[in-house]
């Protein structure tokens, strides 16, 4: 709530404020720096720390949920584009053409028909490969928790490849058989 501080690295010393209430940050591949404000994007030219802010109503991006985590904003080494998680859906910015595509991919529901949620931050961008490493969990409570996934999807948005990771509430086995995140 008290804005981004800019700090010069030499003199650890606060340059200047950028007034207002921010979360999530991030650095994109043309060298801009980004945060969030839920339902706009700011742009910082780390030079000249000149703003442009970028609607995007359409998905906002609000901080993440209970215990502390990384943020939910994430860019690409290999292209100039941002990705966060709404919803049940991953958007993708692409920074060149000012495209928001707010489905780039969306969770589906597990096996047994069950709905399923990014878990905390649930994404990150894999600098080598370009693919995007999500975190998944059934939705709900309690012992939805114990189901959880992660996916690899390609910088397409097409799902290459679910790993089940351990799960279960306890009653299928034995206690080092339950996993909870």
């Amino acid at each position: 709530t008290k804005g981004v501080h800019v700090v010069n690295a030499a003199t650890n010393e606060v340059e200047t404020v950028i007034e207002g209430s921010y979360g999530q940050m991030t650095q994109s591949k043309d060298g801009y720096i980004w945060f969030s404000a839920n339902k706009e994007l700011v742009k910082l030219d780390p030079y000249t720390l000149e703003t442009e802010k970028i609607d995007i109503t359409e998905a906002p991006l609000d901080g993440t949920w209970f215990a502390w985590n990384a943020g939910r904003l994430c860019a690409s080494t290999q292209q100039n584009v941002l990705y966060w998680t709404t919803g049940k859906s991953v958007v993708k910015y692409d920074i060149d053409t000012k495209q928001l595509n707010t489905a780039f991919y969306t969770v589906e529901p597990d096996d047994e028909g069950k709905a399923r949620s990014f878990y905390a931050a649930g994404l990150r961008v894999d600098p080598l490969t370009d693919k995007l490493v999500l975190t998944i969990y059934r939705s709900g409570w309690g012992s939805s928790y114990s189901y959880n996934w992660v996916q690899i999807v390609n910088n397409s948005g097409t799902l290459e490849k679910e790993i089940v990771l351990k799960g279960g509430t306890g009653a299928e086995g034995t206690e080092e058989d339950n996993y909870y995140w």
